[in-house]
């Protein structure tokens, strides 16, 4: 694998990781997780904390947790589509509700009653998942800890970077971002945000991450549900 890094005399902790040679396409989540959490195991002797984007985060988080014997638990952000195209991400919501814009869409009139809708329709969808995934639990503390956010790929970065935004508030030690592919352009407008970008696979050619999976069935909320339970039952039982 070949690394790019900043320009010297950077901080060497922001590293970008462009993984190489292998292949454009991944079984399943599941699989990209293993591969991803081999790749870069030695996260593990930080002690992080897993947070994954739902749904299809949670399986790639799950691996990760399991091999790093590492807590998961999910940071719920979501991607603002566009009226005309729902698969053409204009911006993301955080968890508590505040609209992130894409930088290639500024310009686009949030205002729209579509759009209006759309952004209605994403924090109904926000309180659901929480109250789904977490019960009456509280989200875990990350004050003074290491975490590593992680999707299933990263297209254009909006909702990656909702998640982020609404992390950085509540103190955490370092940020890191972990996924199994990512667009160039996302990662280099993550990478200013973050201490460090895990991905196995950067492309010249992004057009959506489902391309590089040959199975790319929808994550259910049962999925989800149950992953999240077994992860915190191998963490009990390691205790």
């Amino acid at each position: 694998p070949s690394q790019r890094g900043r320009k010297k005399g950077d901080r060497k902790s922001r590293r970008l990781y462009f993984g190489k040679g292998l292949g454009l396409v991944f079984s399943n989540r599941r699989q990209a997780g293993a591969l991803l959490a081999e790749k870069f195991k030695d996260l593990a002797t930080k002690s992080p904390l897993i947070l994954a984007i739902p749904r299809g985060g949670v399986e790639v988080g799950y691996e990760l947790s399991v091999r790093w014997r590492a807590p998961l638990d999910v940071v719920i952000s979501r991607k603002i589509g566009a009226p005309f195209d729902p698969e053409l991400a204009i911006g993301a919501l955080t968890e508590e509700g505040e609209v992130i814009r894409d930088q290639n869409f500024f310009s686009f009139d949030l205002d729209q009653i579509g759009t209006k809708r759309v952004i209605l329709e994403g924090k109904r969808e926000i309180e659901r998942r929480a109250k789904l995934y977490r019960g009456e639990s509280a989200p875990v503390s990350i004050n003074g800890r290491v975490v590593v956010i992680v999707d299933d790929g990263i297209a254009t970065g909006s909702t990656m970077q909702a998640a982020i935004l609404s992390l950085k508030p509540k103190n955490p030690k370092e940020l890191i971002v972990a996924a199994p592919v990512a667009s160039r352009e996302a990662i280099f407008s993550l990478e200013p945000l973050v201490s460090r970008i895990c991905v196995l696979h950067v492309p010249e050619v992004f057009f959506a991450v489902g391309q590089f999976y040959e199975n790319f069935v929808q994550t259910s909320d049962e999925i989800v549900c149950k992953l999240l339970r077994d992860s915190r039952q191998k963490i009990k039982e390691e205790e």
